[in-house]
């Protein structure tokens, strides 16, 4: 498997995003920049916290995926899989990372919202 494609370069890419997002949240809402979503967007404070939350959750989720993809690329040099084989295997630690990233963040942050704004955010 190669060092740089991976799962590492997946949670490589999620954590410079939530450092960037950490670092130069967006400051106001629109549509291009930041955790987009109904609920996120109802009002500025729900707006704010929602990236700040998602920004953390992008630099954990970053971070553990980074080192479990080099932790797994290192053990995959010991064993010697057939070309498509480890082709499959590469494509599979690629996309299970990326979606179940993607679907946690959104699940965790939404969860979070509610928690802190109620089931309603208010406008």
């Amino acid at each position: 498997m190669n060092w740089i494609v991976g799962p590492q370069l997946i949670g490589f890419i999620i954590l410079l995003a939530g450092l960037i997002q950490k670092r130069f949240p967006p400051k106001t809402i629109n549509g291009l920049y930041g955790y987009r979503t109904a609920s996120s967007m109802r009002n500025s404070q729900s707006w704010n916290e929602a990236n700040r939350y998602s920004a953390q959750l992008m630099i954990k989720a970053g971070g553990i995926t980074l080192a479990s993809g080099l932790l797994i690329t290192w053990m995959m040099t010991f064993f010697h899989f057939a070309e498509t084989t480890q082709s499959i295997i590469q494509l599979v630690l690629v996309l299970v990372p990326t979606f179940g990233i993607a679907g946690g963040l959104i699940y965790f942050t939404e969860k979070y919202l509610k928690k802190v704004f109620g089931n309603h955010l208010e406008s």
